[in-house]
């Protein structure tokens, strides 16, 4: 029997694909994960948030490697006084806030499906502290060498953006300078909006409970303040357990205010704090992160899932000169085509482009 010329080369097209996904996911375990270790990631991150105060601090005389030292100290406090407050609040009183969300889960009265939820999420959150609790000697380790890389990163980062800029052709050189320089915008956006919406999010959660009277109202900001890093799952886990604290410990009219401020400060932080603090940094369709999430966390677990919403950001913004790295000469789409400037155009001088670190 005959086969169709169309079902064949759907066929090659198909086992094509199948090489390609299997290729891509080698190496992103090969060549990607190494780089989501915890030192890396921190440092990286910090690094890229706190690169306008390094240059800022350089602007006004002080020397690259002052500036780097007088940050990377400042950066460590404010890290070790987050690890601080999360060992004596979060972790600690972590079982005792699963142990009011499932009695809240249980006083619901729809079935078995809130209990079930506290049921599923809460062995991984235990999981996760006591990993936390055990590995001390380990984290510390980790905190220190992020220190270390971050001192590094500041520095020397601009440095090192430069002689790689050097190493690329000369017809491609603007390119990969343009979309280095955007990826650390993005990156550095996401960082400090991301912060500064978790900080909004959970001061207002503590503060609700506060005058709501409920108990364990700062391990429970303090836990938004962390899920607010994790889009959508973490903050939607971290106000769906204070719901159901209140639920637990409340009586009916805490119960109507809780379940109103809960559907409000969702809507209020991912309808306008968010879009106003991160502006057009990170503009991702909710969809597209709830379906990337996954591979993150399969990639790099906690933090493929902090990392997912940049690198998502950063694919979209730069694909377009990616793909004209193969063909340099190529003319931009209407899309990526920038304004007519008022300054004479200068010719090209075979120049690199500015780094992300210094630019």
């Amino acid at each position: 029997m005959s086969v169709p010329v169309w079902l064949d080369r759907l066929a090659q097209w198909s086992w094509h694909a199948l090489v390609v996904i299997a290729v891509a996911a080698v190496a992103a375990q090969v060549l990607v994960a190494p780089f989501l270790s915890a030192p890396v990631v921190i440092a990286l991150v910090i690094a890229c948030a706190m690169h306008p105060a390094w240059k800022g601090l350089v602007a006004r005389g002080v020397g690259p490697t002052q500036a780097a030292l007088a940050i990377t100290l400042i950066s460590g406090l404010v890290v070790a006084l987050i690890a601080a407050v999360t060992f004596i609040t979060v972790i600690r009183e972590l079982p005792e806030i699963l142990g009011e969300a499932a009695d809240g889960a249980a006083s619901i009265g729809i079935g078995a499906t809130p209990g079930d939820l506290v049921g599923t999420i809460g062995p991984t959150l235990l999981e996760n502290a006591g990993a936390i609790v055990s590995n001390v000697a380990s984290i510390s380790v980790a905190l220190v060498t992020a220190a270390f890389l971050t001192f590094f990163f500041l520095r020397d980062g601009g440095g090192w953006w430069q002689r790689l800029l050097g190493r690329v052709p000369a017809d491609r050189r603007e390119i990969v300078g343009s979309s280095g320089a955007t990826a650390a915008r993005i990156l550095n956006g996401s960082t400090l909006g991301t912060g500064l919406v978790s900080v909004i999010a959970g001061t207002l959660q503590f503060l609700m409970m506060t005058v709501l009277g409920l108990p364990l109202a700062f391990p429970v900001g303090v836990l938004t303040f962390f899920g607010g890093f994790i889009p959508y799952i973490g903050g939607f886990i971290a106000s769906g357990l204070a719901f159901l604290i209140a639920i637990a410990a409340g009586n009916p009219t805490t119960v109507v205010l809780m379940a109103v401020f809960t559907v409000a400060i969702n809507i209020f932080i991912g309808n306008f704090v968010a879009p106003f603090v991160l502006g057009k940094t990170v503009s991702v369709h909710p969809a597209v992160i709830l379906l990337a999430a996954p591979a993150g966390a399969a990639i790099g677990g906690l933090v493929g899932m902090f990392l997912i919403v940049p690198v998502i950001a950063i694919v979209m913004a730069t694909w377009r000169s990616v793909l004209r790295l193969f063909d340099p000469h190529a003319e931009l789409p209407p899309a990526e085509v920038a304004p007519p400037s008022s300054s004479p155009a200068r010719p090209a001088t075979g120049r690199a482009a500015p780094s992300p670190a210094t630019g």
